[in-house]
């Protein structure tokens, strides 16, 4: 994993732990900082998980 994704678990995938990782890597948004570790795919990945077809 990386640094980012390790910290943002460490810290209870809390809302704190995603906006410290914003200031450290000095992102414009938090948005660029959910890409930068993952969560944006991770959360598209929860989505077809769940369609049960």
């Amino acid at each position: 994993k990386t640094f980012g994704r390790y910290v943002y678990e460490l810290m209870g995938r809390s809302a704190e732990g995603l906006i410290l990782l914003n200031q450290i890597f000095r992102h414009s948004n938090l948005e660029t900082t959910r890409r930068y570790i993952g969560l944006a795919q991770e959360d598209i990945d929860k989505v077809f998980d769940s369609i049960r077809l």
